[in-house]
């Protein structure tokens, strides 16, 4: 058995694991970067994703099914390269990543149909 093998474990010149780590990282920027932009849609979600809404009540902010707010979720966390709303709130909140222009329409749009989903919904208040 060749050294590099023995025990189970595979050994890997620095150079290469090195190579290894620069290149997938940069394969994973291009796959967020072929996936686009957030749809305007997925824009508002994530807006109303910050201030931490449930799927119901963005659903209903939206006047859209949770089913479908589940489905511009993963898209968002897809383009993103997150894995739960969590990680796209605190990487809107580092990165800016909801423009003003969004976030003043959920702010608008928001509070109107809120209001009918709290009074619904108390638990969600």
């Amino acid at each position: 058995m060749p050294p590099s093998m023995r025990c189970g474990h595979v050994w890997v010149a620095p150079q290469v694991l090195e190579r290894y780590v620069i290149l997938s990282s940069g394969l994973a920027r291009q796959k967020r970067r072929e996936h686009g932009t957030l749809s305007p849609r997925e824009n508002e979600i994530v807006g109303l994703l910050q201030q931490r809404l449930s799927n119901k009540e963005i659903g209903c902010a939206l006047v859209i099914s949770e089913r479908t707010v589940r489905f511009h979720l993963q898209n968002v966390f897809d383009k993103l390269g997150v894995r739960d709303r969590h990680g796209v709130a605190e990487l809107a909140r580092v990165s800016g990543l909801v423009g003003p222009e969004t976030a003043e329409k959920t702010d608008r749009l928001a509070p109107d149909r809120l209001s009918a989903v709290l009074q619904k919904w108390p638990a969600a208040a």
